[in-house]
């Protein structure tokens, strides 16, 4: 029997795990049947050979494979597949992926789709998902908790900032019912308080960086750092952003939606709303010569002429350029 767990709800996905292994250990306590791996655990000849193992003293065996699809290449992802038919009755499968997979390129759920039409009874997929919607109240039924609130529209974009990520959602919010003054949430307390992810702090420092706010920009590569953030990868996500800002600042001239713009570059939604408004501050000739320069300084560190150490001091001379 193997079941399928994906989608964009992390929360609900380990929660579902979690209810799995619970109620395998009330049937077999202390039981030496179930085996849980992490993705970096998973040899795929050994997984295929625990898998056809039949269970010790027991009538299942239970065998958990958390992120599986996310973190293996698509090669072990086929050679599993190809398993799937052979497998003993004895054995659950239980796959999780925190992403919305794709019948068409992913081939453990383009194979279990084949099985399930032919034995739905032993394979199963299933989605675990959330709206934005449905995780902006989630987000504000927990502040509630904490007889605070959060306007509908704050809510949204916290969601959206954090990248829908249901299980750092709830953290956020938990920190917010918790640390924040105000029985009202504030932007300022959602910047204060709130952890956002790299890929969002980016949006903030090229905010910063478009309207030539040297100093702010600064601050937020040093908040970046001093949160543990690597400043070489700071460093080509911003050069990425840079290359999405030349991608868009033709398209934003044109009479197309958001919405479309998003299927043309093949860009997430979030990201096209973002950062339309910084495209269209720039005219296309100044997009390329901040591209060249940031190049320029990638060539310098490949090259050995910058050094790691010296790259803080560099952004404050292409800051000063910009």
């Amino acid at each position: 029997m193997i079941y399928l767990f994906h989608g964009t709800d992390q929360s609900k996905i380990q929660d579902t795990l979690i209810k799995w292994q619970k109620a395998f250990l009330q049937k077999n306590p202390d039981s030496t049947n179930l085996i849980k791996y992490t993705p970096d655990q998973i040899n795929i000849p050994s997984l295929i050979s625990e898998l056809k193992s039949l269970p010790f003293l027991e009538d299942k065996r239970l065998v958990i494979l958390p992120e599986f699809p996310d973190k293996i290449s698509k090669e072990d992802q086929k050679k599993l597949s190809d398993e799937f038919k052979n497998l003993p009755d004895t054995t659950i499968l239980c796959i999780s992926s925190f992403k919305k997979l794709p019948k068409t390129t992913n081939p453990i759920h383009k194979e279990l789709i084949k099985l399930q039409k032919k034995d739905a009874d032993n394979f199963h997929i299933n989605e675990l998902s959330s709206s934005e919607q449905d995780l902006s109240k989630t987000l504000q039924q927990i502040i509630s908790s904490y007889d605070k609130t959060i306007s509908a529209h704050d809510a949204q974009e916290l969601v959206k900032n954090l990248g829908s990520n249901s299980i750092k959602i709830k953290s956020e919010a938990n920190k917010l019912g918790l640390y924040s003054a105000n029985q009202q949430i504030t932007k300022e307390d959602i910047q204060l308080i709130c952890s956002y992810t790299t890929e969002t702090n980016v949006f903030h420092l090229m905010d910063h960086i478009t309207l030539g706010q040297t100093k702010q920009a600064l601050q937020k590569i040093q908040e970046l750092q001093d949160n543990g953030e690597d400043l070489m990868r700071i460093f080509y996500l911003i050069i990425r952003q840079f290359r999405i800002l030349i991608q868009l600042n033709s398209l934003a001239s044109e009479p197309i939606s958001e919405k479309e713009i998003a299927s043309l570059t093949k860009l997430h939604p979030y990201v096209v709303k973002k950062t339309i408004p910084q495209a269209r501050k720039f005219n296309p000739n100044q997009l390329l010569q901040t591209y060249n320069q940031l190049l320029q300084l990638d060539r310098k560190i490949k090259t050995g002429k910058v050094k790691p150490e010296e790259l803080h001091t560099e952004f404050l001379s292409f800051l000063n350029i910009r």
